[in-house]
């Protein structure tokens, strides 16, 4: 009996110890990880070796099986108690789920340097000719407060400010917030119940991505809103959140095109430097009935739902992430050459941690982080700017003088080579619009590019090809990464 007794002991002390030491021989000690539960980044080692203080925080992110954990823990309290305790979601009234609402968040001087950042990069564009908009778009949350739980009210009047701060320099934006609230009042399912509850879903987007376009053709640009014949609208079950595992049982819209763009970013995404933490990046052709490229800088909110019907609007949309890749905007811009630039942000994304650096300035005076952050962008980008001016400079000389060896045809080839160095990934039908060359002259131009080595085709296909300055790019992506 006794030995029953000390080994019964045994092998709960065994099991006690192994609840114990499994989770920490999982420990996710990887670098810049997102936690795909609640979409931050994780706490990092060199934080706790800062300070301390951090340890326990920096263990409940990195624990092994903690996404396992909170999905049982988050089911179990639902269950019993109708009560959803997860660090994202939590319930409204009836079954309606929301992001987890948090303090209120006043207005502060970061917002006005916000509005400043915005009108900066319109400034930009618009000295070159090129269109802007600023988008905006409402968390759900804005839109159907009334649904909220009891004794829960959101206060978002720092909005209304920070708009006030854009007019008063001049920013061209559209807020997609009164068309959506004025869509769900008239009963229309602008935003699921549950399921991807920070987005509006395709018949959201697709309101709100018209709204945008309709702003863009009053501009002048030869774009036009979409109509419903142009999709399949089908629906689509979702069985659990995003992310989260929570077992839901809901059924939302989802639009196909008809004529769907082609999607090429797998070509392009290595030729293009991004954050390593925020590298979302796309590049789609469309057969719209204009020959305007978009260069569209938009976070989860466009590229999880809009961006199909963004990208259908123009005959080449190029997408970045905005977060973090908005402080390299001119290096995008640059290399892109678009003829009209879209920056679009959710309200909940303005407290990016790019902007977070600049509060802690602002609030604790933490001018170090700030000062930091920033300065590498600022010297990152200026001594970029100097030396690829210099290397741009050089390629082009000592490329026309290796065309002019061509000898006959060296002042059509000269002609396609400028064209290339103003957009150094272009298409036969652009250099045939930029050069106003034959098509068959354009393509014999190309092929004798090609056979220098200055030019490479990158899709592998016999039509619709594009071309590519490799040397040009790979000057463009020199030094632009920044952590």
């Amino acid at each position: 009996m006794k030995r029953r007794k000390i080994s019964g002991s045994i092998v709960v002390i065994c099991l006690f110890w192994l609840q114990l030491l499994i989770p920490l021989l999982l420990m996710n000690t990887k670098a810049d990880v997102t936690s795909p539960i609640d979409n931050r980044k994780l706490t990092e080692f060199s934080t706790v070796q800062k300070d301390y203080r951090h340890l326990e925080k920096y263990l409940k992110d990195r624990l092994g099986l903690r996404r396992e954990a909170i999905l049982y823990y988050t089911t179990l309290h639902d269950r019993l108690f109708h009560e959803m305790i997860h660090p994202s979601y939590e319930y409204g009234k009836g079954e309606q789920i929301f992001f987890k609402t948090s303090e209120i968040k006043p207005f502060t001087g970061y917002h006005v340097d916000f509005a400043e950042m915005v009108a900066e990069i319109q400034g930009y564009c618009e000295s070159r000719g090129v269109p802007f908009v600023f988008v905006l778009n409402p968390a759900k949350v804005s839109i159907q407060r009334d649904e909220l739980r009891e004794g829960i009210h959101y206060n978002n009047k720092w909005l209304g400010r920070l708009l006030m701060e854009m007019e008063k320099r001049g920013v061209k934006y559209v807020d997609n917030s009164g068309l959506l609230e004025a869509k769900s009042r008239a009963g229309e399912k602008v935003f699921n119940d549950q399921y991807n509850v920070g987005h509006w879903n395709d018949l959201g987007a697709f309101y709100g991505v018209n709204h945008v376009l309709d702003y863009l053709a009053k501009e002048g640009l030869a774009v036009r809103p979409h109509s419903l014949e142009e999709y399949r609208i089908e629906e689509k079950l979702n069985t659990t959140l995003p992310v989260a595992d929570f077992a839901i049982y809901e059924y939302e819209p989802l639009f196909t095109a008809k004529n769907e763009a082609e999607y090429r970013s797998v070509d392009y995404v290595n030729e293009v430097a991004l954050h390593k933490q925020y590298h979302h990046f796309a590049y789609a052709e469309s057969e719209a009935d204009n020959d305007l490229r978009a260069l569209s800088f938009q976070g989860s909110y466009m590229y999880g739902k809009g961006h199909k019907f963004l990208d259908n609007a123009f005959s080449e949309t190029v997408t970045v992430h905005g977060y973090q890749n908005i402080l390299n905007f001119d290096y995008y811009f640059n290399l892109f050459q678009p003829d009209v630039v879209i920056f679009e942000t959710a309200e909940y994304t303005i407290w990016d941690r790019y902007y977070e650096l600049l509060n802690q300035v602002r609030l604790t005076g933490n001018w170090e982080a700030w000062l930091a952050f920033f300065a590498e962008a600022v010297t990152v980008t200026a001594t970029q700017a100097v030396e690829s001016t210099q290397s741009l400079l050089s390629l082009a000389t000592e490329n026309e003088k290796r065309i002019r060896s061509l000898k006959r045809i060296s002042g059509s080839v000269q002609m396609v080579h400028n064209a290339f160095l103003e957009r150094p990934l272009a298409s036969p039908i652009w250099i045939q619009q930029a050069t106003k060359l034959s098509p068959s002259t354009v393509n014999n131009c190309i092929e004798k590019l090609v056979d220098l080595e200055i030019l490479q085709e990158t899709t592998g296909q016999k039509r619709n090809r594009y071309y590519v300055y490799t040397a040009y790019m790979d000057i463009m992506n020199q030094g632009t990464e920044l952590d």
